[in-house]
């Protein structure tokens, strides 16, 4: 458990929050001002840049309480590298477990339909022709190994990137809104987190399709849900870590859904485990998780290795 300060620093919160909006803003201004967008070839290394931008604030507000960088970006851990693992793996598994749960919800309501021909394996290949696959490799196979590819790459690579947005809301900000509660830190953080990705989602980012407004409220109840078992995860470990690993793992796989667009359609906003389906599977989950944070003592500490 990370450690709990007297009071909240609401000087510091306030400037944290500011920081990693204004940056988010400036870094996305090209996306506004070019006719392309999203689909513009630089936006997704620029998109991945801001997510750095919670990890700027966090190191600005952290040097001027002159704290450890290690301490106050949660990466140093008391609970030991065994149970850092260990929750990340349960992050892997708890991430894996609801994106492959709200598949399988959607196909049942028929909102989704795993479609692997020509319309979904091109989806799969990014609009490229089927028949540009490799010799022996069929669509069905494309998706389990693209799925298990996206796996380690979400364990590793997805999950540095997923760093510069968890080292801010994670690893500072939770902490620093722990006075409140453990369960208002978890629940505060998730919507600023979501009302963070503004500048992108009110440019068709997450959401294609969706009325903008639609597509915001869906992007912070998503972050609410999401957002509580990451600042679970991080809870449980004193450490960043697992968190990253469950956002990266849910970034690199979540795009598959694409195969459930039958005939090339999807509605992202219903049937996307980011949508309503998904909820239906994520937040009886991270209700279990507040339910299991919650306590009535504002100030006691939840022992990591519980």
């Amino acid at each position: 458990m990370p450690a709990t300060p007297h009071r909240v620093p609401v000087r510091q919160v306030v400037a944290f929050v500011v920081i990693a909006f204004v940056l988010f803003w400036v870094v996305s201004l090209p996306l506004w001002l070019d006719e392309r967008g999203l689909a513009a070839p630089y936006a997704t290394p620029l998109i991945a840049g801001a997510m750095f931008s919670p990890t700027v604030a966090a190191v600005v507000v952290t040097l001027w309480q002159r704290r450890s960088l290690l301490d106050g970006l949660g990466l140093r851990s008391t609970s030991g590298v065994r149970r850092v693992v260990e929750l990340a793996l349960a992050g892997l598994l708890i991430t894996v477990l609801v994106v492959a749960l709200s598949w399988l919800l959607a196909g049942f309501l028929g909102v989704g339909r795993f479609d692997l021909s020509m319309p979904g394996a091109e989806m799969l290949l990014g609009g490229a022709p089927v028949d540009q696959l490799p010799q022996g490799m069929t669509p069905k196979r494309l998706f389990w190994v693209q799925l298990i590819s996206g796996l380690i790459a979400g364990a590793t690579i997805n999950a540095l990137f997923a760093m510069g947005e968890e080292m801010g809301w994670r690893g500072w900000l939770v902490p620093a809104l722990l006075p409140l509660g453990r369960v208002p830190a978890m629940l505060i953080t998730g919507a600023v987190w979501g009302l963070w990705h503004a500048p992108v989602m009110l440019i068709g980012y997450n959401y294609p399709g969706s009325p903008r407004p639609l597509a915001m409220t869906l992007m912070v109840v998503f972050c609410i849900g999401f957002g509580t078992v990451l600042a679970w995860l991080r809870m449980r470990s004193d450490s960043v870590v697992p968190a990253a690993v469950a956002h990266g793992v849910l970034n690199a796989i979540v795009s598959l859904t694409v195969v459930f667009a039958a005939n090339g359609d999807l509605d992202w906003g219903i049937a996307s485990p980011m949508g309503m389906v998904g909820f239906v599977i994520m937040l009886p989950v991270a209700a279990a998780m507040l339910r299991q944070s919650w306590d009535p003592v504002r100030h006691r500490a939840l022992d990591p290795k519980a």
